[in-house]
């Protein structure tokens, strides 16, 4: 049904305001604006419907787009570098980064040991636990198994092959 013209709905204004407006008029009246409003609702429908196609769409490019230099939170990082390296590969990307920061954390607790209020034993204690996790001393490979941002906020990840994104954007 085509939409009422501007004429037509003052004319309809005029006869719901008219109070001696003949019964025949106003259901006449009453009757387009009926026509109108259903093509309004399914004109409302049809935008609603795009308006969806439209979200999902850009949803779509969005998650299958790098993340931005400049913005990227650590969540979408972990996504997009399991889409396009092998869990060996990105746990050993993760050990680098986790290897650093322990051989930071070690020095500065190797520096934070040397006050005067520390006793002897402390000292050795401090110094010894710093030992056992720095890297470059010996220590282990941190993280030792993958993380993965599905878990606690970058917890082990259970099964890693289950969570990790496929290039197609899906799941494993």
């Amino acid at each position: 049904m085509p939409e009422l013209s501007p004429s037509c709905r003052a004319e309809i204004d005029a006869l719901l305001y008219d109070e001696t407006a003949p019964a025949g008029w106003l259901r006449v009246a009453v009757g387009e604006l009926a026509a109108e409003n259903g093509r309004l609702r399914i004109l409302a429908a049809k935008q609603s419907v795009l308006l969806e196609q439209a979200q999902c769409e850009a949803s779509t490019a969005i998650a299958s787009s790098p993340p931005s230099r400049l913005s990227a939170t650590p969540a979408e990082v972990d996504v997009y570098l399991r889409k396009i390296l092998a869990e060996d590969t990105y746990l050993r990307y993760q050990q680098a980064i986790g290897g650093r920061s322990v051989e930071e954390a070690a020095k500065d607790i190797r520096t934070e040991t040397h006050t005067p209020w520390a006793s002897q034993l402390y000292l050795n204690g401090m110094a010894f636990a710093a030992d056992h996790i720095d890297p470059l001393k010996g220590g282990g490979r941190y993280p030792s198994q993958l993380l993965c941002s599905h878990h606690n906020g970058f917890g082990p990840c259970p099964g890693f092959p289950k969570c990790t994104p496929s290039a197609d954007g899906g799941e494993r």
